[in-house]
């Protein structure tokens, strides 16, 4: 999963970064975490729109830093006027386009900070109400726990990139190939009934890619040897070896690892 933190500086610079370090921290090879931030002083303009729109494509999901100061930050000028009634301010063009986008976005209340009121808010952004919230406590004994917390409430959102749900899957034969293989006659490979391709004599590895989902895999050579099936139940972003021993010949493997 790939997280957009959407943060002020003058509001949330620390903890938002504080953030971005505990998240990559929780990444496992089950649930592995990506993290866009900006780190560099905002250039107003079409380049930075350009920049935005592409990392926020690239997200699964945005999360709005709110912390005391998020909505009524001012700006330097003479007046001093909030930076969110300004249609130039980043933070409210990261949103709008979260918004516009139908990108899922969550807002994360930082210790005692409230969601903004719609009356608060430009028209382009009253829709943020609505969006769902969670609170983190940034006291340095709770932030770890509020972080572990964030992570599974996140995980129940699903991807958005396609590439996400593929799977690269390798077919292995391990020790001493079984005897049916030592024929000349190629193996076929079937999943869920349907032949994807074949495995040469002496072969030792065969790719093939799947979606996520459950599978039955199958090896057989014509019509007289039908091979015992394998059930695959391929996860987002996992990383796993299954084995299965056909006889004291040998077996096969199929390791699967997520596709980028």
């Amino acid at each position: 999963m790939r997280f957009f933190l959407s943060y002020r500086r003058d509001d949330s610079l620390h903890e938002s970064h504080a953030l971005e370090k505990a998240l990559l921290r929780l990444s496992t090879a089950e649930y592995p975490i990506e993290v866009f931030i900006d780190t560099e002083k905002i250039k107003v303009g079409q380049d930075f729109e350009k920049k935005m729109i592409k990392e926020l494509e690239n997200s699964d999901v945005v999360l709005a830093i709110i912390g005391h100061n998020w909505l009524n930050a001012t700006t330097g000028n003479e007046g001093r006027a909030r930076k969110i009634d300004r249609a130039d301010d980043p933070v409210r063009m990261e949103l709008e386009k979260a918004l516009e986008k139908k990108i899922p976005l969550v807002v994360v209340l930082l210790d005692k900070a409230q969601k903004p009121h719609k009356m608060d808010l430009p028209s382009s952004l009253v829709s943020l109400v609505n969006a769902e919230q969670f609170k983190l406590d940034t006291d340095f004994d709770a932030f770890k726990n509020g972080v572990h917390g964030l992570t599974k409430y996140l995980q129940k959102f699903p991807s958005r990139r396609p590439n996400e749900s593929l799977q690269k899957a390798q077919l292995c034969f391990f020790n001493k190939a079984p005897g049916f293989l030592q024929s000349e006659s190629n193996i076929n490979v079937l999943v869920n009934g349907k032949k994807i391709g074949e495995i040469l004599v002496n072969k030792l590895t065969y790719k093939f890619s799947l979606e996520q989902g459950k599978y039955e895999v199958q090896l057989r050579r014509g019509l007289i040897y039908s091979s015992n099936k394998l059930m695959l139940n391929l996860l987002p972003g996992s990383t796993a070896t299954i084995s299965y021993v056909w006889n004291s010949f040998g077996g096969i493997e199929i390791m699967l690892s997520g596709q980028s």
